[in-house]
């Protein structure tokens, strides 16, 4: 299907389709179930989430540049073997808190 003609799903059961090279910019989504999704070598630059329950998700990967997180629940939230520069919380430099940790 080649047609810039947006399409509309409402109340559609769309459990295991696959969507591969889309265009799906400026494509709006609410009130879906992604149980068990997977997305992957997407750009989601300027991506935007409001009211996401990502509860056991998985962020392998991912560039976060820029990208800014506000009014979360980040309990039991881990981050792993990234790259901290320039990352604050409440305005203080992520990289200063853990220097003066590991100096105890």
């Amino acid at each position: 299907m080649h047609s810039n003609e947006p399409l509309i799903f409402e109340n559609a059961g769309l459990a295991g389709s696959k969507i591969s090279r889309c265009n799906l910019s400026h494509t709006v989504v609410t009130g879906c179930n992604f149980l068990g999704t997977i997305i992957d070598d997407c750009n989601m630059e300027s991506l935007s989430f409001h009211n996401a329950n990502l509860t056991r998700s998985r962020i392998d990967n991912v560039n976060f540049s820029d990208a800014v997180v506000t009014n979360c629940n980040l309990t039991g939230f881990a981050i792993l073997n990234c790259g901290l520069e320039g990352m604050t919380i409440d305005g203080i430099a992520v990289t200063d808190l853990l220097k003066k940790w590991h100096e105890g």
